[in-house]
């Protein structure tokens, strides 16, 4: 089961797509006997490329804000 420190920055991550108008935002969270490499999926649709990269940059700001943790690593 996922910790609760873990569930809170999902939430924030969400509430960061929200601020920049994500849309039909929505978390999975995976089963850990079926998923080994990830506990949560966080998925969100954008009008635009621009847009896309606004709620990447603000769900990156947030983490590092509220949570001192920076991504692994980031594409696209």
């Amino acid at each position: 089961m996922a910790s609760t420190e873990i569930r809170k920055m999902v939430v924030a991550a969400a509430a960061a797509c929200d601020s920049k108008k994500g849309e039909d935002t929505r978390i999975l969270q995976l089963d850990p006997a079926d998923s080994a490499f990830t506990d949560f999926f966080l998925i969100t649709s954008s009008a635009n490329e621009r847009q896309s990269q606004a709620i990447a940059d603000e769900i990156e700001l947030r983490l590092k804000y509220d949570f001192q943790t920076y991504p692994n690593s980031v594409e696209g």
